[in-house]
C-alpha cells in the first residue's frame, strides 16, 4: 500500500514539473512588414486638402518582415480603389498588386491617385500582406473642397463695332460651365438691364426676360451661340455688357462698345470745274456743290490754270481771299469707303495741309475745310483738250457737318 502511496505522488510530481518546464518555453515573435509614406517633395505624406478630381501623388515605401511581403492593397474608406483611378510608377495596375521577386523583400512606389470629384473626406489606406500572414498598414486622409469655378464667357470678334445706321448687331459667344450649370444671360446697356425685350434675341429665341434662362443643352455649355441685339439709335457711343451666370451666382462678362456713325449730310456727283485759263468758270462753291466763276466771292476752290509753258497745271488750290483749308489724306480713305463724317473728319484729321493738291488725275481724292464744314472731293474724270484750254474736270463732293 505504502508503495502504491509513493509511485502515485512521483507521478504527481513529474506532471507538476513537466508543467512548469512546459510554460516557461519562450512565445514565438512575429515581425510584421513595415510601410510608411515618404516625406518628400512633391509627394503627399500627411492629410491634405485637394482640388475636385484631381491627382495626388504619394511616394510609398515597405520592407518585409519575417516573411516575404505577396501582396499591395489601395482601399478608399474601406472599399478597394478602382484600377481605373491610380497608377503605380506612372502604369495601371491591379488592386491587390501582387509582388514578385525583389518587391517581396522592399519596395519604393509612387502612386498617383485621381481624388474624388464630390466634396468630402475620405481615408486611403495602403497595406500590405506577407506570407507569414503579417500585414503593415499606413493612411492619410484626402479632403475634397467643394469646387467653385466661375463659367466663362468669350467670343472672336472685335468689342468695338460701328454702325452707319442703327440696326441689330449678331454678337457669337461661346460659353464654358465652371462648377455649376449655367443659367442666364444679361445684356445691360450703360450698365443697366436692357427693358425693351424686342432688342434682344437669343439665336431664334426672343428674350423674355432680361436676365435670359438658358435652358437644355445650353446650360451644360454653348459654342458659336448667337446673340441678335437691335442697336441705339442716338448717334455716338454706347457701352454694352453681356453677363453669363451660373447657377452657383458665378460671373464672366464681356464688354462691347458701339458707335453710331454720323452719316454723311450732303453729297454733290458729276460736278465741272474748268480750266481757270480758259472759260472762266474755273471755281467751285463747295456749299452749293456747284461751278462757280472763279471771279465771283462765291468759289472756294480754284483751279489753278496753266503753267508758264501754257500747259494746263491740273492742280486745285483755295480761292484767294477764302479761308479754305485743302489737305491731301492717306490713300485708305477712298471716296467710297468714307460714309460718316467720323471717317471723314478721320481723313482730314490725319491729313498734311497744303496749299495746292498734287497734280490730280481721275481717281484723286482730297480734303478740305471751310466754316466747320468737312468736304471729301474726288476726280471722277478729267480732260484735257491740249489746245483751247477748255480742259475740265468732274467732280464728286461729300460734306459733313
Amino acid at each position: 500500500m505504502k508503495n502504491y502511496v509513493s509511485i502515485s505522488k512521483l507521478f504527481f510530481f513529474l506532471a507538476v514539473m513537466g508543467l512548469f518546464i512546459t510554460s516557461c518555453e519562450p512565445d514565438v515573435i512575429i515581425n510584421d512588414p513595415s510601410i510608411s509614406l515618404v516625406d518628400e517633395a512633391g509627394f503627399i505624406s500627411a492629410d491634405a486638402t485637394v482640388d475636385a478630381g484631381a491627382t495626388f501623388t504619394v511616394k510609398l515605401s515597405a520592407d518585409k518582415g519575417d516573411g516575404e511581403m505577396n501582396s499591395l492593397t489601395i482601399t478608399k474608406d474601406g472599399t478597394n480603389v478602382p484600377t481605373t483611378d491610380f497608377t503605380i510608377d506612372g502604369l495601371a495596375d491591379n488592386n491587390p498588386k501582387l509582388l514578385f521577386d525583389g518587391d517581396r523583400t522592399g519596395f519604393t512606389y509612387e502612386i498617383a491617385i485621381t481624388a474624388p470629384v464630390e466634396a468630402g473626406t475620405s481615408s486611403y489606406a495602403f497595406k500590405v500582406d506577407s506570407d507569414d500572414t503579417g500585414s503593415a498598414t499606413t493612411s492619410i486622409s484626402i479632403t475634397v473642397e467643394e469646387s467653385n469655378e466661375p463659367p466663362v464667357l468669350a467670343n472672336d470678334m472685335n468689342s468695338s463695332i460701328e454702325l452707319l445706321n442703327p440696326g441689330t448687331v449678331k454678337i457669337v459667344l461661346t460659353g464654358v460651365k465652371g462648377s455649376s450649370p449655367l443659367n442666364t444671360i444679361t445684356v445691360a446697356e450703360e450698365g443697366t438691364a436692357i427693358d425693351d425685350l424686342s432688342r434682344l434675341d437669343w439665336g431664334t429665341i426672343p428674350f423674355d426676360a432680361n436676365p435670359y434662362t438658358l435652358t437644355g443643352d445650353d446650360k451644360e455649355g454653348f459654342e458659336g451661340a448667337e446673340l441678335f441685339l437691335t442697336s441705339q439709335s442716338i448717334i455716338g457711343t454706347t457701352n454694352y455688357t453681356i453677363t453669363l451666370t451660373d447657377e452657383a451666382g458665378n460671373e464672366s462678362t464681356i464688354d462691347y462698345s458701339i458707335t453710331l456713325l454720323t452719316p454723311i449730310a450732303t453729297e454733290y456727283t458729276d460736278v465741272p470745274l474748268f480750266n481757270n485759263a480758259g472759260s472762266g468758270f474755273g471755281g467751285i462753291d463747295l456749299q452749293t456743290g456747284t461751278n462757280v466763276s472763279s471771279t465771283t466771292a462765291d468759289d472756294d476752290l480754284v483751279d489753278l490754270g496753266n503753267d508758264g509753258s501754257g500747259n494746263w497745271r491740273m492742280q486745285i488750290g483755295a480761292s484767294p481771299g477764302s479761308t479754305t483749308s485743302i489737305r491731301t489724306i492717306d490713300a485708305a480713305y477712298t471716296y467710297e469707303s468714307v460714309t460718316s463724317k467720323e471717317r471723314l473728319q478721320e481723313a482730314y484729321d490725319g491729313g498734311t495741309e497744303v496749299t495746292e493738291t498734287p497734280v490730280l488725275s481721275t481717281g484723286s481724292t482730297f480734303a478740305a475745310s471751310l466754316d466747320g464744314v468737312l468736304y471729301l472731293i474726288t476726280i471722277t474724270n478729267t480732260d484735257n483738250t491740249n489746245s483751247d484750254d477748255l480742259d475740265s474736270y468732274t467732280l464728286n463732293i461729300k460734306s459733313a457737318e
